[in-house]
């Protein structure tokens, strides 16, 4: 029924790299202006850096251009809105973390 504004967009991989590299671009004056470009190499900081790296960039932004090149983009819409809703749920699930009532109600307005 809908079809994609740009069916031969760049592959999953590569714009993941250009998401990344752009990301590590902006990222990188703040974290020189902050003092801390160099990072305490900890067990604790691999792991965490693992997490981001396989879970967020290769899970969250792949699932995304993924969806992004093979649904419409009301889907992908729809997807993108669930995100606070899903990360509410796991953050209580997770950390026991409760959610307040103005962010329940956060979640259906329009």
């Amino acid at each position: 029924m809908f079809q994609n504004l740009s069916p031969n967009s760049m592959s999953i991989f590569p714009a993941l790299a250009v998401q990344s590299a752009v990301s590590a671009l902006c990222m990188l004056p703040l974290a020189v202006l902050d003092g801390r470009l160099a990072p305490h190499m900890t067990a604790q900081f691999a792991t965490v850096v693992l997490w981001f790296v396989i879970i967020s960039t290769a899970v969250g932004y792949g699932l995304y251009w993924f969806c992004r090149r093979e649904n419409a983009a009301s889907e992908v819409a729809i997807l993108i809105y669930l995100t606070p809703v899903i990360t509410a749920a796991w953050a209580y699930v997770v950390f026991g973390e409760p959610t307040a009532m103005k962010a329940t109600l956060g979640y259906f307005e329009a």
